[in-house]
């Protein structure tokens, strides 16, 4: 050690050099690491941001898609109840669901639902489907009255989901007529029941008790 001090002393000017010489090693290795850690802490804020918005997208995404559920099963137990519920709506036009008076409706026009600040806007549209001779859904083949293609269409933002069913009358119940007062005249299928029949032969009595239908005395 002693003859480190004495080499110093009759050099001091070596020895300055060399310590400016290990500074400014020392404040260019302070500054890369401040630059790694700058580019550490860059990307990992990058990632986090994208991780967020990720999240944040599937849960938009999640709630659309209940919604868009919830809309199928309404409209499942509306038709369900009465054919007529979907079949007599205006094909092509926006419905929504209305459960004011404690079931599932379709009123007519979108709606708006908001969701954890995000707002949500949900459409059903119901149209009619043709079939062609082999019963086959076919856009140029005639109109089934007992099928019909129901859309439901979720927006928010800039995004939407969507899906579409084909829904049949086979699942309800046979319908009851027991009024034939009307008369002849009622082309089928029937949608609505009323007080008229297809036709006859002129040889049927409708006039007398509601309900009743008999063979007219020659």
């Amino acid at each position: 050690m002693i003859k480190y001090e004495k080499y110093f002393r009759q050099n001091p000017r070596k020895f300055q050099r060399l310590s400016a010489s290990n500074s400014g090693q020392i404040l260019v290795e302070l500054l890369l690491a401040i630059s790694l850690a700058a580019i550490i802490f860059g990307i990992s804020g990058q990632l986090l941001d994208v991780t967020l918005s990720s999240n944040r997208l599937n849960k938009e995404h999640l709630a659309a898609s209940n919604l868009m559920a919830e809309g199928v099963e309404a409209v499942i137990a509306v038709s369900s109840e009465k054919w007529q519920n979907i079949y007599n709506l205006t094909k092509g036009s926006p419905y929504h669901l209305d459960n004011s008076l404690g079931s599932w409706a379709l009123a007519t026009g979108a709606e708006n639902i908001v969701l954890n600040n995000i707002t949500f806007s949900r459409s059903i549209v119901v149209e009619d489907v043709n079939r062609d001779s082999s019963r086959n859904i076919n856009s140029s083949g005639s109109n089934d009255p007992s099928t019909q293609k129901v859309t439901v269409t979720v927006l928010w933002n800039n995004d939407s989901i969507s899906t579409s069913r084909y829904f049949t009358r086979s699942w309800n119940n046979t319908s009851v007529q027991t009024d034939w007062s009307g008369g002849s005249g009622q082309a089928g299928p029937v949608t609505a029941f009323n007080n008229r029949y297809d036709t006859d032969d002129t040889n049927l009595d409708t006039t007398g008790t509601a309900g009743s239908i008999k063979l007219k005395k020659k």
